[in-house]
């Protein structure tokens, strides 16, 4: 698929008339302005791209909060403890991951 409409030359910057890249004319489907796209799937101009990416990751953030309760927690750590797994070096690594981790959930 070939340009949507005509540009005016003068919007289309230096780098893109030397390489002779395509541009296209579309309207970004966050805030409806328009904005020039070096390619067809491109969506959103570059203010609302980035700002959806911040919110993604402010997303990712909050859903690596654990809440994992005592009980689970003091289970979790008897099933890997190293008195079970003949200290082994992972339950051992296992068992300071969970100690630790019971800690800082506990705002230790």
């Amino acid at each position: 698929m070939e340009v949507f409409t005509p540009l005016d030359e003068r919007l289309i910057s230096q780098k893109a008339k030397i390489r002779r890249i395509s541009m296209y004319q579309k309207i970004c489907l966050n805030c409806g302005c328009d904005f020039l796209a070096s390619h067809d799937w491109k969506t959103y101009c570059i203010p609302c791209f980035i700002k959806i990416q911040k919110a993604k990751e402010s997303q990712n953030l909050t859903h690596q909060s654990i809440c994992i309760d005592d009980e689970m927690m003091l289970r979790l750590i008897r099933l890997c403890h190293p008195d079970k797994h003949k200290n082994s070096e992972a339950s051992n690594k296992a068992t300071v991951f969970l100690l630790s981790l019971r800690k800082e959930l506990k705002g230790e």
